[in-house]
């Protein structure tokens, strides 16, 4: 069982930081929207019980349609945007195996400046530049050892 957690702790505390990021502000927005729909109900109740009831459904159903409406959306895209530097080159990466594995010969991987598992993409590189040396390179390797 591996007892370090942070394997690559700038890329975890990167993403981790960015699901705590959404939390507090769903945090936030549903305090907001809470505090906004139970004042407006504060102001309607009356001495009818019934009445009052309904308020209050209308007002969990408000609460709740406006979060979905809001949270929902935002999330998705900050998920989207928070994760292409990490899917990007996963799928650079995974394209170019493929590519040496079909026996192509492609260029070196390459990552966007900024991306995510650039270093990897360098490893994979080092690993298959046998595999994408020309033939006669090959030759030459093999009657030198």
């Amino acid at each position: 069982m591996r007892t370090r957690k942070l394997v690559r702790p700038r890329l975890q505390l990167r993403i981790t930081l960015w699901f705590v990021s959404i939390a507090a502000c769903t945090l936030v927005l549903q305090f907001v929207v809470l505090t906004s729909v139970f004042s407006d109900i504060a102001m309607s109740l009356t001495q009818d019980a019934a009445k009052n009831f309904d308020l209050l459904a209308s007002g969990y159903t408000r609460v709740l349609l406006m979060s979905v409406a809001v949270v929902l959306p935002i999330t998705a895209i900050v998920g989207i945007l928070s994760t292409f530097r990490i899917a990007g080159p996963l799928h650079r990466i995974e394209s170019f195996l493929i590519q040496v594995r079909n026996g192509s010969r492609p260029a070196d991987c390459q990552t966007r400046k900024g991306d995510e598992l650039g270093d990897l993409c360098d490893l994979v590189n080092d690993v298959t530049a046998d595999q994408r040396r020309p033939s006669a390179d090959k030759t030459v390797s093999r009657d030198a050892a």
